[in-house]
């Protein structure tokens, strides 16, 4: 009980320090920059221009929905895009409010898709592999990119670093699927770090532990399901590199690949911060993108608070949606 207080304890400070860290990235970074700045080159974009950039955030979900129904098809369910979207953007908005170590948005979606009369082990083997196509496709692509960006970047510096990157990116790669794949790891992880599985009865628990069993029916029976899930994956992530090329050029920029490469890299390496979506580290990334690659400091931001434009939508929506389950709630059992 000690050990785990402490460990929640660990957690819950280094997540306030993290986020109060990039608030403070974020503040030094408006106050070097210049706000006024950053507003004129907001102020390039025309209606239709903002109303593509609000459309981002529906066309990443819709494809996320897309990939999971098709999953849930590998394992002999059907089930209406339109239900997996909203789950989509219900997970979404509870991975940015909630630390993951307090409840993640994966294990939200695998105990809400039960009520929609799927297996226990169904549910949670199809969030996992929702996660790890996602996660396939941006390391294998992201590696991708790296070696591009090494190699197509400047030619007069030494390539050891980009060298010793790529063998650790690549080793990373390794031990992640190595894992992934090690049997029994995902269950074990629900069943002793989820606050969730202290409020159900021991069959839900035991039905839990079968999640094995999901993943190697998957794996030999499902695999033309497999192979278009991650094909829809690779769609979503080409639409996440559009989304840079989009917003650098609704700034007024002509971006080359190189240019939405070196952008998406660093965006998404210091918005992977384990902290409400990465806040201020991910203007950091696109500042040091824009300074390595000659693009004014307004305009880099300018495309990061685009880019934030999403995450503000999910929890509006979000909000929303939690809002009306509620209110069903109260409809139907008299009580909230």
């Amino acid at each position: 009980m000690i050990k785990a207080f402490r460990s929640k304890f660990v957690n819950r400070a280094a997540f306030i320090f993290l986020f109060l860290l990039g608030v403070l990235i974020l503040g030094v970074l408006i106050w070097y920059v210049d706000f006024r700045e950053i507003v004129s080159a907001l102020g390039r974009l025309s209606a239709w221009q903002i109303g593509v950039v609000l459309s981002f955030i529906f066309i990443v979900f819709l494809i996320a929905a897309w990939r999971w129904q098709i999953i849930l098809r590998g394992y002999g369910y059907e089930i209406k895009q339109s239900k997996l979207f909203g789950l989509v953007f219900r997970s979404a908005a509870i991975s940015l409010v909630f630390p993951s170590f307090e409840i993640s948005g994966e294990t939200f979606k695998a105990f809400r898709l039960r009520r929609h009369e799927i297996s226990t082990p169904a549910s949670f083997a199809s969030v996992f592999f929702d996660f790890f196509m996602v996660l396939i496709a941006n390391v294998v692509l992201g590696i991708g990119l790296l070696i591009y960006v090494f190699f197509r970047g400047p030619q007069d510096e030494s390539m050891i670093w980009p060298i010793i990157g790529l063998l650790f990116a690549g080793a990373s790669l390794f031990l992640i699927l190595k894992k992934f794949f090690e049997r029994g790891w995902f269950s074990k992880m629900i069943v002793e770090s989820s606050p969730v599985v202290h409020y159900v009865d021991e069959k839900t628990l035991e039905d839990i532990k079968l999640f094995d069993f999901g993943i190697s029916f998957f794996l030999k029976e499902s695999k033309r399901y497999l192979f278009s899930g991650l094909f829809v994956s690779l769609l979503g992530f080409l639409w996440e590199m559009a989304q840079i090329f989009l917003g650098l050029y609704f700034l007024g920029q002509r971006p080359d690949f190189l240019t939405v490469a070196v952008f998406y890299l660093a965006i998404n390496f210091f918005n992977s911060m384990p902290v409400f979506g990465g806040i201020g580290f991910g203007e950091a990334g696109a500042f040091l993108a824009g300074t390595s690659l000659g693009v004014p400091d307004s305009t880099s931001l300018a495309l990061a608070l685009i880019l934030r434009v999403k995450q503000i939508e999910i929890l509006v929506i979000g909000a929303w949606l939690f809002g009306k389950d509620g209110l069903f709630a109260f409809l139907k059992k008299g009580k909230y």
